[in-house]
């Protein structure tokens, strides 16, 4: 809390609410938000772990329909079904995008737990058609 004070940074998309509340969100990096199809509206995508580098990565997305002012509670949409003693289902280094159409498509790399997590996984995809409400079940590609 004492970083955002001391920034009193422009927008706060997510303060972390830490492993007291049963979250993995100590660490939050690799930030993409890109405008809503409605005005108003931005969509936020970002990695979430509870410390840097932790093996227990994954990829959440949370709104705002106030131009930034509020934001949801971000949701979890690749990453949860994580296994602490395999690594399998941890994710790392995605991007998000939008395509003429409107639909916002993530790619990430989603580790199968078959090797060193930091350096082996799949690429994953999934997309949304609704602004960041929901989104299909990665899939590789």
């Amino acid at each position: 809390m004492y970083e955002l004070q001391r920034t009193n940074p422009d927008y706060v998309v997510y303060i972390p609410k830490g492993p007291s509340a049963g979250k993995r969100d100590g660490a939050n990096h690799v930030v993409t938000v890109l405008p809503g199809l409605k005005e108003r509206c931005f969509v936020a995508f970002w990695l979430q772990d509870s410390a840097e580098q932790a093996p227990d990565s994954h990829y959440v997305c949370a709104r705002s329909e106030d131009n930034g002012k509020t934001w949801t509670e971000p949701i979890t949409i690749a990453g949860q079904n994580f296994d602490p003693k395999t690594g399998r289902d941890r994710c790392s280094f995605g991007t998000a995008f939008r395509n003429a159409k409107g639909r916002i498509y993530l790619m990430l790399n989603h580790y199968s737990g078959y090797a060193d997590p930091h350096e082996n996984g799949f690429l994953d995809m999934t997309y949304s058609d609704d602004d960041g409400l929901t989104f299909a079940e990665p899939v590789q590609v």
